[in-house]
């Protein structure tokens, strides 16, 4: 019994670290903004962040099995009313779609950078892929990532190991810098993850999983998400020692393994940024097949063939530019759902 539940608790802690993980995450540039900019006070954000991470996706998950809402438009029309909730469900579905398209963008890039596949053709193929995995429902959310993080976490650990000594990791400049900045960002970063996640995460709480059980995943998820957060900034400091502009800093480190142990690590960014796009085009058209029952795979269909056509703007771009701005947005989205 104790097995079955660490078992569960283990899947809830993939779902909720895939959603989290995505193109912005897997290419360092997410930390590089939200983060290492900072100087030393990205350690303390980082901590933060990780407690936020744990606090708030339980919370969540307790909102989704408690009230047991089928979806995030669900739960937010019963606290705030239903014209209100639509307006907020319709903000949620234009975030998902920005950071849709930024996964796709991101795919695109990786796969051109690193293997020189056109950003087209590699945008694509991660497109049609996503499609395969989520006509399963759910269920191919669960297993996708349930599959993919256990890897990913692997890596990261193996390439940190590997490329920071403990003199690298201890020698980091301790001097406080741009702490309110930091804290701010740090803020921003949790109301961003968390905030587009209420759409995977509420339907999850509703899945058959005891109070303990989601704690337990929650608490696996935000711990794992911290580690990979301190790492690959530990990572960029070391690698770059200074400001930097490249499109995925991680893919810049990969360059520099061995030829093999390369291949592996950009298959693993790829299946970082593959996990979270799954999760979001299935936060998106579970909110949508609510009132269209029937319609579920024409509605996947419609949402990737958009952003795929949308993955045209620069990546990079919208990592630092509108990422802030959602995060703001997601913090506002929680505050609705906790209050």
């Amino acid at each position: 019994m104790r097995r079955m539940a660490l078992t569960d608790a283990w899947k809830i802690a993939a779902t909720y670290i895939g959603t989290v993980v995505g193109a912005g995450f897997a290419s360092g540039q997410e930390v590089m903004q939200f983060f290492t900019r900072f100087g030393s006070m990205a350690i303390i954000s980082i901590f933060l962040t990780t407690v936020l991470f744990y606090l708030l996706g339980a919370k969540v998950m307790q909102v989704g099995r408690k009230t047991d809402a089928s979806s995030f438009g669900l739960v937010i029309s019963s606290l705030v009313g239903e014209k209100f909730g639509k307006i907020l469900q319709i903000i949620m579905l234009i975030m998902l779609c920005g950071v849709t398209i930024t996964m796709v963008a991101g795919s695109g890039a990786l796969l051109y950078e690193q293997l020189h596949i056109p950003i087209a053709l590699g945008s694509l193929l991660t497109v049609i892929l996503t499609g395969i995995v989520l006509s399963f429902g759910m269920r191919g959310v669960i297993s996708a990532n349930s599959f993919i993080v256990p890897i990913m976490i692997i890596f990261i650990v193996i390439v940190f190991l590997s490329r920071v000594t403990p003199h690298d990791a201890l020698s980091i400049d301790t001097t406080i810098s741009y702490p309110l900045q930091s804290v701010l960002s740090a803020l921003s970063y949790v109301g961003f993850n968390v905030g587009l996640s209420l759409t995977v995460l509420i339907p999850l709480g509703k899945q058959s999983f005891d109070k303990r059980t989601l704690q337990l995943g929650a608490l696996f998820g935000a711990i794992a998400l911290g580690v990979m957060l301190l790492f690959i900034h530990l990572l960029l400091v070391n690698t770059f020692h200074g400001p930097f502009f490249i499109e995925i800093p991680m893919g810049y480190i990969a360059k520099q393994l061995p030829p093999l142990f390369r291949l592996l690590f950009i298959g693993t960014l790829w299946a970082e940024i593959f996990s979270t796009l799954v999760s979001n085009v299935y936060g998106m058209a579970h909110e949508m097949v609510q009132h269209h029952r029937r319609r579920y795979l024409a509605i996947i269909a419609m949402i990737l063939a958009l952003t795929f056509f949308g993955s045209q703007i620069g990546f990079s771009t919208m990592v630092s530019h509108v990422y802030p701005i959602f995060g703001y947005i997601g913090i506002v989205m929680l505050v609705a759902v906790l209050v």
